[in-house]
């Protein structure tokens, strides 16, 4: 299974990060330790959402089509994720 994910910075909470992994818990700390070289200046990270895919080839084409999404928060605890071609509300999820 191939996961797309979303996650926001917590002490910079307008920055977000769209990845994709095979491991999302094992990505989530990885991300929190700073191994990642682009999301390890803003940590510690949670998790917003994400989906997951059998297929890693729609699993990559979903990143790069996500990547290009704004996501704007909903005070319900929705986010919605807005590109040029739809619009998407997506639960907010988390590991616990």
């Amino acid at each position: 299974m191939y996961y797309v994910y979303i996650i926001r910075s917590i002490n910079f909470p307008e920055r977000y990060y769209t990845g994709k992994t095979s491991d999302l818990k094992q990505r989530l700390i990885a991300h929190n330790s700073g191994k990642s070289y682009h999301t390890k200046k803003y940590k510690p990270w949670e998790l917003v959402t994400y989906t997951s895919f059998s297929d890693e080839n729609k699993a990559h084409q979903f990143e790069r089509t996500s990547r290009q999404v704004q996501v704007l928060p909903l005070r319900s605890g929705l986010f919605v994720c807005i590109n040029n071609v739809q619009i998407t509300v997506l639960k907010n999820c988390f590991f616990t």
